[in-house]
């Protein structure tokens, strides 16, 4: 029997790529379910995560009917207690009826981390439609979480239409990056592990908690983090409950008066000894209209725990510091040179869609032969120059 050959889905959002579609029952904290077709998991808000009180389920839609045989899955990274200890995989050529259990998982309670698990059938099946639906859960945690879902067939799946990139006799790929850690909370510890602070609040209408809810509305202060209003100077915090990586931070102000000048963000493992991320003076906001925001990237990779803008003034000397939205993304832009044109080279690095070629790549990496199981195509490949 030839060897079992996994899809390569590469998803960058619900909807792409074309026909693809990830849906769940529902959604936690904007970790969608495409995460977990995205055929990576970088840390642990690469993922699916989805409440168990809604007896959650996640699905893919192919777009078309396409055989499966075999199935392989990774829990929320560094995360067991969010994982399921009983479900069942499905298909259908129905969205909405007539999905057909294929398999059954009951007291699953040994989940290793950063690990796959792995279900074959015995015979291969032909849907459109595949579901994951739990129905037990382990640990207490109020959360349940996929990494990664991929799925596998024999013979290899039908080739898909991927591209690389040539120039020179070389072949390159990208590798894009661009996420935030959206937080949307409800009070200053919900939704769990989130906790919101700061040095000072105004009242209860302007807690911490408001600038990390993701709501922006012009002059709505009621959805901003103010300082008590006869302080200059002031901190607010955000502890994500285990350590993010950024390189980057959003700041939105409610307005000009208000807005920090001379500021910091800073980082920290224990809440107590802060590292300075980035230092700020002089910054100058638009004194007209409301909710500005702008993009500070850090120079390097960081990750902590906490994070914090320490504001030392405002932009007008008789106000107290108010911040809209505060949060931290993380990007990266890769080229990598790949080291020979294979069918697997094709599979693994090639995109659907080049987009974005434009911007300056941060990072050069060169792919190493060993990684790729050649298999020299026989015809000549898709290609594209670039200058």
């Amino acid at each position: 029997m030839s060897e079992l050959t996994w899809y390569n889905l590469a998803m960058t959002s619900d909807t792409t790529p074309v026909p693809l579609v990830a849906s769940a029952s529902n959604v936690f904290s904007g970790l969608s379910a495409w995460k977990a077709f995205n055929g990576t998991m970088a840390n642990a808000d690469d993922c699916w995560l989805a409440t168990k009180s809604a007896i959650p389920y996640l699905q893919l839609d192919f777009g078309k009917q396409t055989k499966v045989q075999a199935f392989r899955m990774k829990t929320r990274l560094n995360n067991e207690a969010n994982s399921p200890n009983a479900f069942t995989i499905s298909g259908s050529n129905d969205e909405n009826a007539n999905f057909t259990i294929l398999h059954s998982v009951t007291g699953k309670n040994d989940w290793v981390n950063n690990t796959y698990f792995n279900i074959e059938l015995s015979t291969p099946v032909n849907y459109r439609y595949y579901r994951m639906h739990m129905t037990a859960f382990n640990g207490t945690n109020a959360y349940v979480g996929i990494g990664l879902f991929e799925f596998g067939c024999y013979p290899p799946p039908p080739p898909v239409n991927k591209t690389l990139l040539s120039k020179d006799n070389k072949v390159y790929s990208t590798n894009i990056i661009n996420i935030w850690h959206d937080t949307k909370m409800t009070s200053n510890t919900t939704p769990a592990p989130y906790v919101a602070s700061a040095s000072s609040t105004q009242s209860t209408t302007y807690a911490p908690w408001k600038a990390f809810d993701g709501v922006i509305a012009p002059l709505d202060n009621q959805s901003s983090w103010s300082a008590t209003a006869t302080l200059r100077n002031g901190w607010l915090q955000l502890d994500y409950g285990r350590k993010v990586t950024t390189n980057k931070v959003e700041i939105t102000i409610l307005e000009f008066t208000t807005s920090p000048k001379d500021f910091q963000i800073l980082g920290s493992d224990d809440n107590n000894k802060w590292d300075i991320i980035l230092d700020v003076k002089n910054e100058v906001w638009l004194q007209t209209g409301s909710n500005e925001s702008k993009t500070y990237n850090f120079k390097k990779d960081v990750s902590y725990r906490y994070y914090r803008i320490n504001i030392d003034t405002v932009s007008t000397p008789n106000k107290q510091p108010m911040i809209t939205e505060l949060k931290f993304g993380y990007d990266r832009k890769e080229l990598m040179e790949i080291p020979s044109v294979t069918v697997q080279s094709f599979d693994k690095y090639g995109k659907f869609d080049f987009a974005n070629l434009d911007l300056d790549m941060d990072i050069f990496t060169y792919v190493l032969p060993s990684t790729i199981k050649e298999k020299q195509l026989t015809k000549k490949p898709l290609s594209i120059g670039f200058d």
